[in-house]
């Protein structure tokens, strides 16, 4: 019995380590993961917007305009994912 108590008492301190670890880690993935997946739309949603401003200002033709727009949009989609205006 004393044993037993003796082992736990030496584990206790690696096992909370690990589950601390794990917590820190999965901590991390979540934020990489958010990261990734939706930062990536917004930027390029703040490229559709700097390209419209370029198109107003005269510094972008419409064939321009929607040629770049359209990659944008066929990147995105290729994702998954869906940009709406």
């Amino acid at each position: 019995m004393l044993q037993t108590f003796q082992l736990i008492v030496t584990l206790l301190p690696w096992l909370a380590a690990l589950v601390a670890l794990i917590a820190v880690g999965i901590y991390v993935l979540q934020k990489l993961r958010r990261e990734v997946t939706g930062d990536d739309v917004l930027d390029r949603g703040d490229t559709l917007l700097d390209l419209e401003r370029l198109k107003r200002e005269g510094r972008l033709s419409d064939a321009e305009y929607r040629a770049i727009a359209e990659r944008l949009k066929n990147s995105v989609q290729g994702r998954g994912k869906v940009v709406q205006k």
